[in-house]
């Protein structure tokens, strides 16, 4: 469906998506920062925990940073206030990933993989003033229908696939 698409498209990390050679891809700041919680939560070193939560404290201070945009802003002034004060904590942020040592298997090393394998797409998010931080809106829009197929999976009629429907919108 996609494969004569020739623009943006904003993901998470999914390979899925690699086939769409004419698009420049978009990263997702939200899912890299959620590596960094998982790994929070699933580390026993105290080191990697340190820095886990150093990593979400910063990627934190870039989404605070876009709240503050004003929503007066137009695209031009919008892209100029995320290059002055986003993209250097997003690039400060991605050294610091860089920096780390950790084992490929750890919770942080798939932290670190991930957010390494995305970083030159989110970079990319800098490019135009309209383009989001995340995909999580994007994601929020289509969870009710994936959450109501889910639910109208075992409907036995048509009719009780259509009640339940109803029922959940």
């Amino acid at each position: 469906m996609l494969s004569d698409f020739n623009g943006y498209v904003q993901t998470d990390g999914y390979a899925g998506y690699n086939f769409l050679d004419r698009t420049r891809h978009l990263g997702c700041l939200a899912h890299v920062r959620r590596y960094f919680v998982d790994s929070l939560k699933n580390s026993s070193y105290k080191a990697s925990k340190s820095f886990s939560g150093e990593i979400v404290k910063d990627i934190d201070e870039v989404f605070e940073l876009e709240r503050k945009l004003s929503t007066k802003f137009n695209d031009d002034e919008r892209l100029n206030y995320r290059r002055r004060k986003l993209l250097p904590v997003v690039k400060r942020v991605f050294s610091k990933i860089a920096s780390v040592t950790a084992s490929a298997k750890s919770a942080l090393g798939r932290a670190k993989n991930y957010a390494l394998g995305q970083e030159k797409h989110i970079l990319n998010i800098f490019e135009k003033g309209y383009f989001e931080l995340s995909n999580n809106s994007a994601e929020r829009a289509v969870k009710e229908s994936v959450m109501g197929r889910k639910n109208w999976l075992f409907s036995l009629t048509f009719e009780v696939a259509k009640a339940n429907g109803m029922h959940f919108y």
